[in-house]
């Protein structure tokens, strides 16, 4: 596409460097997106987990004060209703578990039955949210349950990052792959505008160089070159016609002197 094949030559190393610089640049956006993304979605899950932790903890409190474990059984199966949601649990003050709500158990999460698959089905809550904690990449939630400003229990939700890192894991590619078409077909068109502005005109400078230094002084370089580069070549040819000029005078006063 670019016809380079000489490792060494300007164009290859020109070429090379903008590749290069874009593919820094890439890595470096990629980068920073995906740790916007990452941040701004773990805030997302953050703000869920403490919502739903409150309004479960507000519901909780004339069920924690008369001991109705059936209704706050009840009241925590509202986290089967949110595929983020693992877990929730319920202590007294006194830190005596009251009531738990698993996925894998309530709402058949086909992720959290891998992570739980060695326990038994007698496993203890701790047991398993332990193995929860081991496994899985979490954010807990807890929110006091009180009546009035005394505390009489606690709500604590566990939510997974699995789905957020997929969204993060899915952003970064199609921005790798999206700034990746883009450098390449910028980096394309830089070198495709530069080999006509720069490239041609140096390899023509080459070319005339090599011929006028085997004698042939009527070499004069044609280009659509601009700037600098026009300025380079316009000299070229002022100094061919020179030469030129003084082997034509040298020529014409040797043949008068030795027709003498």
């Amino acid at each position: 596409m670019f016809g380079i094949t000489n490792k060494k030559s300007i164009r290859y190393k020109f070429l090379k460097d903008i590749f290069l610089i874009l593919f820094v640049s890439t890595a470096v956006l990629s980068t920073v997106i995906a740790v916007n993304e990452g941040t701004m979605l773990r805030r997302s899950l953050v703000t869920k987990g403490k919502s739903f932790a409150s309004y479960i903890a507000m519901l909780s409190e004339d069920p924690l004060i008369m001991r109705d474990s059936i209704q706050l059984d009840s009241i925590v199966s509202e986290a089967n209703k949110d595929e983020d949601i693992l877990y929730t649990v319920i202590h007294d003050a006194q830190g005596k578990l009251l009531t738990s709500q698993f996925a894998s158990i309530n709402y058949q999460s086909p992720r959290l039955k891998v992570i739980l698959a060695g326990l038994s089905k007698e496993s203890e809550v701790e047991d398993i949210i332990k193995a929860i904690r081991n496994k899985e990449a979490i954010t807990e939630i807890s929110v006091p349950v009180t009546t009035g400003t005394y505390p009489i229990g606690n709500v604590t939700t566990c939510l997974s990052r699995y789905n957020i890192n997929q969204r993060i894991m899915q952003t970064v590619l199609f921005v790798l792959l999206l700034n990746a078409i883009v450098a390449i077909v910028l980096g394309a068109v830089v070198f495709i505008v530069s080999r006509q502005l720069i490239f041609d005109p140096i390899t023509q400078l080459a070319g005339a160089i090599a011929r006028l230094a085997k004698g042939d002084l009527s070499t004069r370089i044609v280009t659509k070159a601009t700037g600098e580069m026009q300025v380079l070549l316009e000299g070229f040819n002022r100094m061919a016609e020179d030469l030129d000029m003084t082997t034509v005078s040298k020529d014409y006063v040797d043949n008068i002197l030795k027709s003498m």
